[in-house]
């Protein structure tokens, strides 16, 4: 796929993600309200399908893991490589992100599993897990 194309279905992603973001319940006290493994991903999964995503194709995911410092992005990339995953560690605004990036089908429970493995990674080392996205496939 050439870069206009990949860009175009990066847009078409945000786009997605805004919507599933700005449609969620406001925050408030209690923990119900809260968007966690297990009522982010799965959502945010149907949704994806009901768009007309099929999610048994391999597809490329992109997982974010924020941290105050290069040194302890590099550790989060290289643990995420040890895992097979495709790592890279980028300068932000307020710190530095570990772009963890790994190609497979999208199934419930692969998806938990790959979220739970990166949070640990991005927790064990001080840093915050955020968010996952994909690129649009048909």
């Amino acid at each position: 796929m050439s870069i206009a194309g990949r860009g175009a279905l990066f847009i078409v992603l945000v786009a997605c993600v805004a919507a599933i973001v700005l449609r969620r319940p406001s925050a408030s006290t209690s923990n119900d309200d809260w968007v966690s493994l297990d009522k982010g991903e799965i959502p945010a999964l149907d949704r994806l399908e009901k768009s007309g995503v099929d999610l048994s194709k391999p597809t490329e995911i992109n997982y974010y893991l924020y941290f105050s410092d290069s040194v302890t992005a590099a550790k989060a990339a290289d643990s995420a490589r040890a895992a097979k995953w495709e790592a890279e560690v980028l300068r932000g605004r307020s710190g530095w992100t570990c772009q963890a990036t790994k190609t497979m089908v999208l199934e419930r429970a692969a998806i938990l599993d790959a979220t739970m493995r990166v949070s640990a990674i991005a927790t064990s080392l001080g840093g915050t897990y955020n968010r996952w996205e994909v690129a649009i496939t048909r």
